[in-house]
């Protein structure tokens, strides 16, 4: 796959990676949840999935590296945001917000995966003010 640029981007996202215990699980987590193609290994303590044109990692490390809330919020744009969400806490995630629709026109809802990460949901409408 070739990434083209329009004359006004010049930048864009190639990978998010998420440090784990259970790379494979959490893998299959987000394809389930975002409907996406089955996660693939990519070495002996990594999994990964394409996600549109960036590439979701998970790499395996021996202890959780964190004791915070969240390691980090990912937001996906999706075409239906609260059958996303349904699908999400079908897998088990928790609820942070439900789908809400914004004043500028966007819904937007957040879920908690299984390692409390944050997941952001943006429907597909994308924001004109931007």
């Amino acid at each position: 796959m070739v990434l083209r640029f329009t004359p006004n981007q010049h930048v864009a996202v190639g990978a998010i990676l998420i440090s784990t215990t259970k790379p494979e699980q959490l893998a299959e987590f987000y394809a389930a949840g975002l409907e996406t193609e089955a996660p693939r290994p990519v070495g002996a303590d990594h999994v990964g999935l394409m996600v549109s044109e960036t590439f979701l990692g998970f790499e395996r490390v021996p202890v959780q590296p964190r004791n915070i809330e969240a390691a980090f919020t990912a937001w996906f744009r999706v075409v239906d945001v609260r059958l996303t969400y349904e699908k999400f806490l079908s897998l088990g995630a928790a609820i942070k917000s439900p789908p809400t629709l914004q004043p500028w026109g966007e819904t937007l809802a957040e879920v908690v995966d299984p390692e409390g990460n944050v997941i952001g949901l943006m429907s597909a409408v994308l924001m004109s003010h931007l």
